[in-house]
């Protein structure tokens, strides 16, 4: 099976930061229930980002032989209503894209050691 990255930055309409909040957790839950959508990571910007990318930022991990059709399935589920949606999410902000694997994880020399001396 190929492995795929699908990111998503997204941000709250601006005054329901709070509601946003509740509702993301939620919402990742639900795309994870669909087939090939195996984990999923949440982050938060630091501080102001390059570009104006929104502040929040979604990895989820899909492993598939058909990419296509695991996007098709995502979105006849957002069309079906079965995954959550939210009117504090700012729909014009959100970015999102997919991308396939072109490496395997690259180690720092130091990350490296450290896992080898955790091996032994």
């Amino acid at each position: 099976m190929k492995r795929y990255k699908f990111v998503a930055f997204s941000q709250a309409v601006q005054g329901m930061e709070a509601e946003y909040l509740a509702w993301i957790d939620h919402h990742v839950t639900d795309v994870l229930k669909t087939p090939d959508y195996r984990s999923a990571q949440r982050f938060r910007a630091i501080g102001p980002t390059q570009g104006n990318l929104p502040a929040n930022l979604v990895i989820y991990e899909i492993e598939t032989n058909d990419i296509d059709a695991t996007l098709a399935l995502l979105n006849s589920r957002g069309r079906s209503g079965n995954l959550s949606f939210s009117s504090s999410l700012d729909a014009a902000g959100l970015v999102f894209g997919v991308f396939d694997e072109q490496t395997a994880p690259m180690l720092s020399p130091d990350a490296a050691t450290r896992i080898g001396k955790a091996a032994t």
